[in-house]
């Protein structure tokens, strides 16, 4: 299992734009230019890139050769994927992270800021509201329990037919976990700050343990030098 983070706080707008859409195949060029909003093009742009810069590193395949599927809930997935190469992606403000592992996985990231705690009371299950409480630090225990809660189900890909508050993030001796529908699924946690200065929380959420103890860094001119490259 790893975890892969993009700091897009220096990209370039339209100039390095253009230059990435020619390594994405043209539906997801189509897809992705129909965004309204420029950081919306510059995150999914780059999860696409960092994506395929993982899958072709990990399994060999090239860049023309990878494909991809959803299921009837959207969740992506690889095609031809004799490797067992399994992933998700999660980007908020300026991060774009990417998790993978040859199990079932699910990321989330979000942009660490004040907001109004009436979002727990609405979407938290009650033993998150009681945790949530007994906090100091209400912000910080708040992202911990939503990005656990959205890795889980991104991990589960049933999205938001789940009700967030019929499952709780509870806390492990070691992680965090979620025991729900007779199933136990880890989360861990871990935070890291942008070039903007600003931090963002994570979670991972697997039924394994093997979770990485760091987050390995890809950096935008690493990520085009690769593709003009290869």
């Amino acid at each position: 299992m790893r975890l892969f983070a993009v700091d897009i706080s220096n990209y370039r707008g339209e100039r390095q734009t253009s230059a990435f859409l020619k390594f994405i195949s043209p539906e997801r060029k189509q897809k992705i230019l129909k965004y309204r909003m420029e950081k919306d093009v510059h995150r999914s742009l780059i999860s696409e890139l960092l994506l395929r810069y993982l899958i072709i590193n990990e399994t060999k395949m090239i860049n023309d050769d990878i494909n991809f599927a959803y299921t009837d809930f959207g969740k992506p997935y690889l095609l031809n994927n004799q490797n067992n190469f399994l992933f998700n992606i999660s980007h908020s403000g300026d991060l774009v992270t990417c998790a993978t592992d040859d199990q079932t996985i699910g990321v989330d990231v979000e942009k660490v800021e004040d907001i109004s705690l009436e979002i727990a009371y609405n979407y938290f299950s009650n033993i998150e509201k009681n945790e949530l409480q007994k906090e100091e630090n209400k912000i910080d225990k708040f992202f911990k329990l939503w990005t656990g809660k959205e890795s889980y189900l991104k991990a589960i890909g049933l999205g938001l037919s789940v009700p967030l508050n019929s499952f709780s993030i509870r806390d492990g001796s070691s992680y965090n976990y979620v025991n729900h529908n007779n199933e136990i699924w880890m989360i861990k946690n871990y935070q890291i700050k942008a070039i903007s200065r600003h931090w963002y929380q994570i979670s991972i959420c697997s039924k394994s343990t093997s979770f990485p103890n760091s987050i390995t860094e890809v950096n935008l001119k690493t990520l085009l030098q690769f593709f003009r490259e290869s």
